[in-house]
């Protein structure tokens, strides 16, 4: 199995997760790391499984300014 078909999985996995959630701000952040997932998995169809450019992945402002 490749990276990015490893990656399509979690992301079905976690949206199916996110659907069976109750509380709303859970189910958010389900959604939120499925869609990271697939993100990934595109950037790994995209180079072909060799190398991945994280500096593409959609960043939260609040989370930059906690970790500074």
């Amino acid at each position: 199995m490749t990276p990015a078909t490893r990656c399509r999985r979690l992301t079905t996995m976690l949206r199916a997760k996110a659907e069976r959630e109750r509380d709303p701000e859970i189910r958010a952040e389900w959604k939120c790391i499925a869609r990271g997932y697939l993100i990934l998995a595109n950037q790994f169809e995209r180079n072909g499984s060799k190398e991945i450019i994280y500096a593409s992945f959609p960043r939260s402002r609040d989370t930059d300014e906690e970790v500074a």
